[in-house]
């Protein structure tokens, strides 16, 4: 079985697209990461990435809820909502 490769857009912050609900965008200028709702760009802040069976008790992190399978989930303002992924 060969890796697969997970590419993820990327180019300066001024330059960024409305990124698709779930896909992931690299700001190389600031070094920031972002997902996309379908409307807006999302900073990933500073915490990066939570491992949990439990939400974070902040919303500006990619959570990986290990309760639901591994499942990223993002928070979208309101609620935590599934990262869209196709996984092979």
């Amino acid at each position: 079985m060969m890796a697969r490769k997970l590419q993820i857009k990327r180019g300066l912050k001024k330059d960024m697209p409305t990124l698709a609900e779930g896909e992931l965008g690299f700001a190389i200028d600031e070094k920031s990461v972002y997902i996309g709702t379908g409307t807006e760009n999302i900073p990933v802040g500073q915490g990066g990435v939570i491992v949990s069976a439990t939400n974070p008790p902040y919303n500006n992190v990619l959570w990986i809820d290990t309760a639901s399978g591994g499942v990223a989930k993002y928070h979208d303002g309101t609620t935590w909502v599934n990262v869209a992924a196709t996984w092979g």
